[in-house]
Parts: C-alpha cells; structure tokens; sequence
C-alpha cells in the first residue's frame, strides 16, 4: 500500500484564497526578494511592504533577526543575548517612530548608570545618562579634569546631533561634497579638526588623568576602531557619548526588535521564509531577476536586495561570468573587502543573585556596562595592539547583568550575565579556549563577589558558525578603516545602496553607513529604492535629518 504524506494544520487551515499559507511551490513570482532577515533586511523589508510592495525575505537560519538574537543558551529556561545587547541610536532610528513599534511591543530601558570602569586598587569611574552625574564621577581625580569632560563632551553631543547621527540616515557625499557642506558651520568646521585624528590623539590632547583616558579608550575601542588609526577620529564622539552614555536595553531581549519588524511585514501582506538558503542571485544581461534557493526553488522578482557583505554577494552568489565586462572593474574592488580587525570572546554565566563589584562606589553595581581588567591607558592600548598581532596578553573587558533590567531572560529566578572580550579570529581557540575560560572566571571572581553556577562561552570562529555573514567574526561585515566608510563603504560605485547590476540593492551592516543596529543601511536602502520605481512614501523624513539637510545641504 503507498504511504503518501499527510499536512495536519493546527489551529488554523488555509483556504484556496491563502497564498500566505499554501504550499511554497518550485517557482514564484514577486514584487521584491530581499536576502537575510537581519535587522537592516528588516527594515528595508518593512518599509517596502507598507509601501505596498509584495516582498518576499529569504533567511538561511530558523530565526530571524540576525545580530538581535535572545536564546536559551544557558539551558534550561535562562536566556541571554548573544549578540546585539547595547542600543545606541534608539532616540534616532526611524523605523522605530514610523511604525509606531513602542506601542506595539517594543519597550527600552535607559539604565542611569550607563558605563564604569574598576580598578584593580578598587577605585571606579561611571558615565550615567546624565552628563552631571558622570562630571561628578570624573571630579574623584581631579575637578579640573572633570571640567575639561564636560567641556568635551558637550562639544560630542553637538557633533552627534548636528551630524553625525542625520548622516546616517542618507546616502553619502564624495569626501569633497561632504567636507565643503560641513565646514559651512562652526560646529561642522571643529568636527572636521578631529575627523582626521585618531582616538588615541584626540583623548591624548583632552585629558591628563590615566584612568579616564583608559576608560574613554576602551570605549572606542570595543567596537573595533583601532584607537591609533587616523582618519577614524569621527568615530569618536558617537561612540562615547551614544555607547558610553546613551544605551537603551531591549526589555525581553534585542529579538523582540527583530520581532517587531517581522510581524509589520506580514501584516502588510508579505512574506518571511526561513531556512530558505539564497544559493545564487540570477542575473540575465544587466540586471538581476531572482534568486535560487538552496533547494532548487526559483524566486523571480523586479527587485533583489541583499543584507550580506559584498564578498559573498557578488562572489558567491553570482556567478563572475555573468557579470558585464564593463561593470566587472567596479564590483571586483570588493575583492579586497576587510573583515573587522577583531572580534568578540563572550562568557555568559547564571548566578543565584545578581554579582556584587568590589568596588568603592556601590553604584556600580548598577551599571549596564562594566569595564573590568584594566589600570591604566597605556594598559589598554597595549591590550589593542597585541589583538592587531592576533594575540590575547590578558584577560580584561566588559561585563553586563542583563537580568538587573530584564527579569525575562531566566524562567528559574536565576541573574543571568555575560563577560566579553575583543578577542582575534585567528587565535589557536581550539586547544586555548578552556584556558581563557578559567582565566575569566578568576577576573569576574577578583572584581566580583559572584557564584558561577554555569556558564557557556562562545569564540569569533563560532560567531561565524552561527551567523554566516558574520565572516571571521565580523560583527559590523567588515572593518571600519577610512577606506572602508562614508562614500566607500562597501565602495563608492555601491554605497548608495545601488549597485553597477541594474535592480540589484544593499542594505547590509557592510553598506554606508555601518553596523552595530543603528538601522542606516536599511532606512536608506528603503529610500533609494522607492525613488527608483516611483514608489509613493508613506513615510515623512524626520525632523533631524530634515533640520540637517537645511543647514548643510541647501534642502527644504
């Protein structure tokens, strides 16, 4: 007798009219397929789908979200953050306020004490999310220090206001352009003063005492900006003022954000497949008409946008021989693509109650980030520059407990926290990792009255194990050095979002602007292509960035 396989709908069954759930067949036609649900897939995608659009998102993983990822690691019923943790554009990103996600299931948490850094000798220094506060903090070594601070950061906030934080959310300007709008005002001209440092030049020349500038350095330095690099200098004040002072937590973990999203493109009519792995983009002359998934399912559509980095874009999923030759210069510049310079150790753990600093400021213990390992600047710079030779000479970073703003992650009552380290790719992790193990858990022990009662840790090579597109560990889909940002990130014939392959987009962590969840690629990504078809927005531009362009583009 033939056995044939039977579907059995629980709770709901699709009628003949349900396209949404009706069996995914060997070809489909839609209006636009965008490759991997993270977070700037999303976005694009949700915008796009509002917009009427029917979009079709293909993830290669059972989960989307990407870097927004909050699993049950520490098994059973205690979850943690893998990745995305510390939200510093929340106040900025438009999909947020567009889509009105706070009132649907969104909420941010704002910790006051933001940042903090202990000592060995147990002094401390915080940031809090108000400027007063972290003044204070800093006038324990000197007042004349603690004026200077508040002088500088000042001075950082407006650059972030003014512009950094709207650049992000438009394409690019050639360095020309970007220089000759920016230095039409007294704000652009001082930011351009210390676009061209690098972060150890800019702390060096502001501040005397040792522990600040340790502490500042870290700072910067925790994102993969190499701290002597020059020409990264830009990068500073928003690192320090929005990662140092401004974090917003996602309540019930950062997939939620990914949630959101998701739950706005079904909604608007279309569609999220997961392990639906993309194995070639389908070019036919100039243009790009579908994809192929790994299964042999073809997906033909007007428009392909792609999340991933460039490498594995136009050289994995496209075959070379199609593309036109004289489009092949420009994409082939993308074959020296850098991944980050460094990535990530992360060491979560579970303890009956929350861990207790050793230091001499209780406050500490409430701090969203906690800097632990170092004495001293030359201590951390030293710390960065054996991680650009591939090497660990200490053990010494940042540490977190999530469940003191989230009192989801553990079903057993338990304090669920992490230790994260900037960590090489190329590192011997297989035979070292349970050394660095032992040697965290002495660190956290030295600082902390803590009792570990499990813990799992995870290495750069298994951050590209469970995130493809985060190459060698990537977490912003390559490095950040002068030549790979601004008009050049990914490359200047691509940092529109456009590519040189007609109908093909970006809108990846690895285009303009960058990663680390500041939504840019994919609000920008949204926006090119909408002008492109005609598309009507339903959205309207912020006030920021309408303010912004005012002043440095001539634009009403």
């Amino acid at each position: 007798m033939e056995m044939k396989e039977s579907k059995v709908w629980i709770g709901y069954k699709p009628s003949e009219k349900d396209d949404v759930l009706k069996e995914f067949p060997d070809e489909y036609e839609t209006d636009c397929i965008v490759i991997g649900a993270g977070p700037n897939g999303l976005i694009t995608s949700a915008y796009l789908a509002k917009a009427g659009l029917k979009v079709l998102v293909c993830e290669r993983r059972y989960e989307i979200g990407g870097g927004l990822a909050t699993e049950e690691i520490l098994f059973p019923g205690n979850s943690s953050n893998a990745h995305a943790i510390y939200h510093m554009m929340v106040d900025y990103i438009p999909a947020i306020r567009d889509f009105n996600l706070e009132e649907h299931g969104l909420y941010w948490i704002k910790p006051f004490v933001q940042s903090a850094i202990i000592f060995r000798d147990k002094s401390s220094l915080l940031l809090g999310k108000m400027l007063q506060d972290s003044k204070d903090s800093v006038a324990k070594l000197s007042i004349d220090e603690a004026e200077r601070f508040e002088k500088i950061v000042r001075k950082f906030i407006r650059f972030v206001d003014d512009i950094l934080a709207p650049a992000t959310y438009y394409p690019p300007l050639s360095p020309v352009e970007f220089y000759e709008r920016i230095s039409s005002t007294e704000v652009g001209r001082e930011f351009l003063e210390i676009a061209e440092k690098s972060a150890v030049e800019i702390i060096d020349e502001n501040f005397k005492s040792e522990k600040i500038k340790a502490f500042l350095l870290y700072l910067v330095g925790m994102w993969g900006i190499d701290p002597e690099e020059s020409g990264m200098g830009f990068m500073v004040p928003l690192l320090v003022w929005r990662c140092g002072m401004q974090k917003y937590y996602c309540y019930g973990g950062s997939h939620r954000f990914a949630s959101v999203l998701g739950r706005e493109i079904v909604r608007n009519g279309s569609l999220i497949i997961d392990n639906a792995e993309v194995d070639e983009i389908i070019i036919e002359g100039r243009e790009a008409k579908g994809v192929k998934l790994k299964d042999g399912r073809k997906i033909f559509s007007k428009i392909v946008v792609s999340s991933l980095p460039p490498p594995i874009t136009f050289f994995k999923l496209i075959n070379e021989q199609k593309i036109p030759k004289d489009i092949k210069e420009e994409i082939d510049i993308l074959k020296e693509w850098k991944w980050d310079k460094w990535s990530f150790f992360t060491f979560h753990f579970i303890s009956p109650k929350p861990p207790e600093f050793k230091t001499d400021d209780k406050w500490i213990n409430r701090s969203f980030m906690t800097i632990a390992g170092f004495d001293n600047f030359e201590d951390v710079l030293n710390f960065f520059r054996a991680l650009r030779e591939n090497k660990i000479t200490k053990v010494a970073g940042h540490i977190t407990c999530q469940s003191l703003f989230d009192d989801t992650l553990s079903r057993m009552g338990k304090s669920v926290s992490f230790f994260q380290m900037c960590a090489p790719y190329d590192f011997d992790w297989k035979n070292k990792k349970s050394e660095i193990e032992k040697e965290v858990i002495k660190l956290l022990k030295d600082y902390q009255d803590v009792v570990i009662e499990d813990f799992i840790s995870e290495t750069p090579l298994e951050i590209e194990m469970r995130i493809a597109s985060m190459v060698r560990g990537s977490i912003k889909h390559g490095d950040y050095t002068p030549t790979q940002m601004g008009y050049f990130r990914p490359s200047e014939s691509c940092s529109s979002s456009r590519t040189p392959i007609k109908n093909l987009y970006l809108c990846g962590a690895s285009t303009y602007p960058g990663g680390l969840i500041i939504g840019g690629p994919g609000y920008i990504c949204a926006n090119v292509i909408a002008e492109d078809i005609g598309l009507k927005k339903w959205w309207k531009e912020p006030d920021f960035l309408a303010r912004h362009k005012k002043t440095y583009l001539g634009k009403k």
